[in-house]
């Protein structure tokens, strides 16, 4: 189980632990061994035969679409997050005070949101909390980007980084989904080109011939 767990999504997770337990437990060892966590039922199609592709872009590519890239920094708006949990306690005591939070005619999930209305503040004691939330949670992300920003925090491998960069300067392939979910395809840049011009150029002869039929 183990084994099908690591290739299928290139980490394992202990039952027994947390959620934060594990993710702490998946980043030690993330530097340590990259190939470890890398899964192995790689697969993508090469249409591109003439076309040399760069080392590592077998294990690159074969990751698919629904690999996420991990980011050395905590990309998440904290500002942003706080203003809408505000708005939205908010909001919840301005419909308790009109009596409108217990109306069963109300549904919120039909309704837009105003963007040009503002809640009135909640009482003192709630907008201190809020507050309080908010130093809290910018600490925590200070102590965490602190923490580990000398730890070069990665789920590529080296050969899969250089391989990377050198795609997506190539202007020789054109790399692309294909009709399998999630799965990638590359093709030459000059022969999309050339099926293009011909779906065009037929496109047009058949509007020509139609437009002398009808003249």
């Amino acid at each position: 189980m183990t084994t099908q767990c690591l290739a299928n999504h290139g980490f394992c997770a202990e039952p027994n632990n947390t959620l934060q337990q594990n993710f702490n437990n998946t980043l030690k060892i993330l530097e340590k061994a990259p190939q470890y966590l890398q899964p192995t039922n790689l697969a993508f199609h090469n249409l591109c035969k003439h076309n040399k592709l760069p080392t590592g872009s077998r294990a690159l590519l074969g990751l698919n679409l629904k690999f996420c890239l991990a980011s050395n920094t905590i990309t998440n708006d904290i500002n942003k997050t706080v203003l809408k949990l505000a708005r939205s306690i908010r909001t919840r005591h301005y419909l308790m005070e009109n009596g409108l939070n217990d109306n069963k005619d109300y549904e919120k999930q039909i309704y837009i949101t105003n963007t040009n209305w503002h809640p009135p503040p909640a009482p003192w004691d709630v907008e201190q909390k809020i507050t309080d939330f908010e130093k809290a949670l910018k600490q925590k992300q200070q102590l965490l980007e602190d923490k580990y920003k000398n730890l070069k925090v990665t789920n590529l491998t080296p050969s899969q980084t250089k391989a990377m960069k050198q795609l997506k300067t190539n202007n020789t392939i054109i790399i692309k989904p294909t009709r399998c979910h999630g799965h990638i395809g590359i093709y030459s840049a000059s022969t999309q080109r050339a099926s293009i011009n011909r779906q065009l150029c037929t496109t047009n002869t058949s509007r020509s011939s139609k437009k002398d039929r009808g003249t």
